[in-house]
């Protein structure tokens, strides 16, 4: 009795299904989705520290009669502003890599995705990865514009007449 329960045991192990192996571009997909959760924190947090430093600076040069520092200090605020909204509106179409239950933010932080419902059910491996570099580009396109924001910022800093 006792051989037939450990020839029952091994049996039962060796008929398990095996692990898929995961593709290339699974990996591959899980790869850049961290890597665009990164670019996407630290953008998020660039923008709020950028409209930190503007928006102190607009009262100043308003007080002083300079409304050409004002007026470009407010416009690059707005253009912080609209940054930040159109980061807001990407973090809303990232979707999670499947099988991909723990991220390394915490809920809130870096991209906010629905963990409910999986729209990349059903679909292949490459068009799961395709949808990941596409989201990446986008952020990096963001973050793109960020750096040339903060070049504006640090060009009127640099020009100011500030009291």
């Amino acid at each position: 009795m006792k051989y037939l329960f450990i020839l029952l045991a091994a049996l039962m192990v060796a008929c398990q299904p095996k692990p898929k192996e995961e593709s290339a571009a699974m990996k591959e997909a899980r790869e850049v989705h961290q890597r665009m959760t990164e670019v996407a924190s630290a953008t998020k947090n660039l923008i709020e520290a950028e409209i930190a430093r503007v928006q102190p600076k607009i009262q100043p040069f308003i007080d002083a009669g300079d409304t050409l520092m004002a007026e470009k200090m407010q416009a690059i605020a707005g253009k912080l502003a609209e940054l930040r909204d159109k980061l807001q509106a990407w973090e809303k179409n990232v979707v999670a890599v499947p099988g991909e239950d723990a991220h390394d933010h915490a809920h809130g932080e870096g991209h906010d995705h629905s963990h409910a419902s999986n729209p990349t059910e059903g679909m292949s491996d490459d068009q799961v990865l395709e949808i990941q570099k596409s989201l990446e580009e986008e952020i990096n396109t963001l973050s793109m514009s960020l750096t040339e924001l903060q070049n504006e910022v640090a060009n009127a800093d640099t020009t100011q007449t500030q009291p």
